[in-house]
């Protein structure tokens, strides 16, 4: 679903001048990651689908819709990346209290690797 990011060869580069809104994510995004670790598909109306970890676990008749759809708008200060498609990192932040920004990922050069 999602690329894993190998630190070794590759760094994150957060753009904190430009800052990501709701409506941002509601069009490019669609894996949604939180800090308290759950995942959201984009449904593209605003709203986000949980995602469940394993597929085992059903969800049971008697749970509300409520707990399951929520809005974008609801998640966004719980957010730490969102991802498209493809599974690239669009947005990002490292901490909770920081702003969501835009994320590059960037290749490590060969001099910086063999200084370590």
């Amino acid at each position: 679903m999602h690329k894993k990011i190998n630190r070794n060869t590759h760094r994150i580069f957060y753009h904190y001048s430009d800052i990501v809104s709701v409506d941002q994510i509601e069009k490019k995004g669609h894996f949604i990651h939180t800090f308290s670790g759950e995942s959201y598909i984009n449904l593209g109306n605003g709203y986000a689908i949980r995602k469940l970890k394993v597929f085992s676990t059903h969800l049971e008749y008697d749970t509300p819709l409520s707990d399951v759809v929520v809005p974008i708008a609801k998640i966004y200060d719980n957010i730490r990346f969102v991802n498209n498609f493809e599974g690239r990192r669009l947005y990002g932040r490292k901490h909770k209290l920081e702003p969501l920004v835009t994320i590059s990922v960037l290749r490590k050069d060969k001099q910086s690797q063999l200084a370590k």
